[in-house]
């Protein structure tokens, strides 16, 4: 599923930079200091982290925590989740 093709660019980016925010405010001290290397899907309207070992585990636990939401992925102390 490419995320464009279901929802608007607009709400993409909007959740990426809210997602953005609270991990630079609340997480992201702790999290790259102890968690460096794992992956984390932030749930922006509730704030909500999961982590994860995998991306697919953190994305599934954000799911199953929150199914009608769009959480957003990271990878803790990298600049994407994925490198191409």
């Amino acid at each position: 599923m490419i995320l464009g093709d279901v929802y608007p660019t607009e709400l993409i980016e909007e959740i990426g930079q809210r997602a953005e925010e609270i991990y630079n405010s609340k997480y992201r001290a702790e999290y790259e200091a102890r968690y460096y290397g794992k992956f984390l899907a932030i749930d922006t309207e509730t704030e909500r982290v999961f982590l994860s070992d995998t991306v697919d585990g953190a994305s599934e636990a954000a799911h199953n925590a929150h199914p009608d939401s769009l959480p957003c992925l990271f990878r803790i102390g990298f600049e994407a989740v994925y490198r191409i």
